[in-house]
């Protein structure tokens, strides 16, 4: 080839197959067989894009990979290369490389990222983003690690958005949500069988079996018609167990405060600091549910003691709900 050159275009310059000879400019009109190498440090071209693979027939490369190698002498080279099988740039030192993920081409700088399989790229999701205090996540639940019971395998649901703004905590069974903690929308906190109340009382669920709806304030006693039910403490019956916090429906389990803070309906006016016990014969007002307020026994005698519910924490007239330290006896 160098001698053709020599022949159309003569030169004072030695052009022997081992010479360097210099040329202004070279047109090639052959094949300068299937590998060229290029000794020079710097390649510069004009071309905005650089094509591999010309000439290519059919739908897809013919060799397994077309890229870039950087030769690093003894140490492995660094590579960057479209693979065919796996249908994606790979890139890094042979033999170690990796996939090149895309991003989506309007990112959202608020939201969180994650790798979608079907397109290959990360994208970001609206409904999964950061706060200025945490992530916030819109829709109907959001969930934790996997795990395996059994043969059966569970997904962790560490929060569920429910009616009310409710948040459930438990876990999703073969497709079926078991609650196991509740943080209700005005505080409240709860498992399957035991709360803690907005008003700081512990509360235990107990089954109301009395015919008619138990009443929020009420003080109920153990009804032993049957196991784990509850009925209006009667007149002149010590050893209460507790309060009802919110209605229950008869026929339905409900939640009866047992200890710590808890509004109590009283028979009379009561007055903050008094003692408190369930009603007796003679008490005016008196009626089977209702507290009554005294002054504090000093000291209280043996039925008082008995029949005490707690100490009052704030004045109201009778009838009203009433917010009281409970101390069932």
């Amino acid at each position: 080839m160098i001698r053709s050159i020599y022949r159309q275009y003569p030169s004072n310059q030695n052009t022997g197959t081992t010479s360097d000879v210099t040329f202004s400019n070279v047109d090639v009109t052959n094949n300068l067989n299937t590998r060229v190498f290029n000794s020079s440090e710097t390649v510069e071209t004009k071309d905005n894009i650089i094509l591999l693979n010309k000439g290519q027939t059919g739908s897809e490369i013919s060799t397994d990979e077309s890229g870039v190698e950087i030769d690093r002498g003894s140490s492995a080279k660094f590579r960057m290369v479209f693979n065919k099988i796996k249908q994606f740039f790979i890139v890094g030192f042979a033999g170690t490389e990796q996939r090149v993920a895309t991003c989506e081409d309007a990112p959202s700088n608020t939201s969180i990222t994650y790798y979608d399989t079907a397109t290959k790229s990360f994208v970001t999701d609206s409904t999964i983003r950061r706060g200025g205090v945490g992530i916030l996540i819109a829709g109907t639940q959001f969930r934790g690690p996997r795990y395996t019971t059994g043969s059966a395998t569970s997904d962790l649901i560490i929060g569920q958005f429910s009616t009310g703004k409710n948040i459930l905590f438990g876990r999703n069974v073969t497709a079926t949500f078991e609650e196991q903690m509740r943080l209700a929308d005005n505080g409240d906190f709860s498992t399957a069988k035991v709360m803690q109340t907005v008003e700081g009382g512990i509360a235990i669920k107990l089954l109301n079996n009395t015919g008619a709806t138990l009443l929020r304030g009420y003080i109920v006693d153990v009804d032993t018609s049957g196991n784990g039910m509850v009925k209006l403490n009667p007149i002149d019956t010590p050893d209460a167990i507790g309060v009802v916090y919110q209605d229950i429906p008869d026929g339905s389990s409900g939640w009866i405060v047992i200890s710590g803070m808890a509004y109590v309906i009283y028979a009379n006016n009561a007055v903050s600091g008094q003692f408190a016990r369930t009603c007796i014969t003679g008490d005016a007002g008196a009626a089977a549910g209702k507290g009554f307020a005294e002054a504090l026994p000093a000291p209280p005698s043996t039925n008082t003691h008995f029949y005490e519910n707690g100490h009052i924490l704030e004045t109201k007239v009778a009838g009203q709900l009433v917010l009281t330290a409970l101390h069932f006896n």
